[in-house]
């Protein structure tokens, strides 16, 4: 019975080896993180000469946070076969830089006699930024600008009036001239310089909130929801002006500036 018991464990170690022979890992593309909001780690996952798949494994990620303490987060599999990409969820503390330091796959199969392990060293940094939280700063400032806009008369989306245009099939009755009816016994319409929106400028310290960290997260939910709308938006952190603009790159940098903001 011993000599079955030790037969038994050395093929457990002999399988639990072939198991994860041949692996091949690859972190994909990190993506964007906001503080305590579930995210995903994904890995590629794959055998370089697929024989059989991969059975009951354990992907685990080890992660330095901004004041260099490590945790780790993981996932287990009981089969994978081929290539196949993985979601690791994580949830981060706080804002700030992260180091991903190591990724470790450990097979147990087929009984977890034996347990393997094998480490990919990955040494990449990325960003956490603020959580988003809505605030009223920016409703404010655009219930302000409507009422600026209804003082002068303006039209909704339309400031200064150009002159009159020969009428279109389709043109809302309050763009259309009703005087030139009778003026030409025909309708003109009215033609307005279309209005351009000032750019929204974020200064840190007029953001509501009680703490820093409550205002750094009004100012990034700001600042998502000003490139939804595709307006251009700066930002104002110690008297420093990131001038407005648009695009993707702008808009990670607003967002670093404020993941990173008292840690340098």
């Amino acid at each position: 019975m011993v000599s079955l018991l030790l037969s038994f464990m050395w093929l457990s170690g002999i399988f639990s080896n072939l198991n994860l022979r041949g692996i091949h890992l690859e972190v994909l593309p990190l993506s964007e993180w906001y503080a305590r909001r579930l995210g995903y780690l994904r890995v590629r996952l794959q055998r370089k000469r697929p024989i059989f798949p991969f059975f009951l494994l354990r992907i685990s990620l080890r992660i330095r946070d901004t004041k260099g303490k490590p945790f780790e987060v993981g996932i287990k599999r009981a089969f994978l076969q081929g290539e196949e990409e993985i979601g690791i969820p994580v949830v981060f503390p706080s804002r700030g830089k992260y180091l991903l330091e190591e990724v470790e796959v450990t097979s147990i199969f087929p009984m977890g006699f034996v347990v393997r392990r094998v480490s990919f060293s990955i040494q990449r940094e990325f960003v956490v930024f603020p959580e988003p939280k809505r605030c009223s700063y920016l409703r404010k400032r655009e219930k302000r600008r409507t009422k600026e806009g209804e003082s002068r008369g303006a039209l909704r989306g339309y400031s200064e009036f150009e002159g009159i245009q020969e009428y279109l099939a389709g043109t809302p009755s309050k763009f259309i001239s009703w005087k030139s009816l009778a003026k030409w016994d025909q309708l003109k319409r009215k033609v307005f310089t279309e209005e351009e929106k000032p750019p929204l400028i974020i200064d840190l310290r007029g953001v509501p909130g009680g703490d820093l960290e409550e205002k750094l997260s009004c100012a990034c939910y700001l600042i998502l929801e000003a490139f939804q709308r595709g307006e251009a938006i700066g930002l104002i952190l110690r008297e420093r002006l990131i001038p407005p603009a648009t695009g993707p790159s702008h808009r990670y940098r607003l967002l670093k500036e404020l993941a990173l903001y008292g840690e340098n």
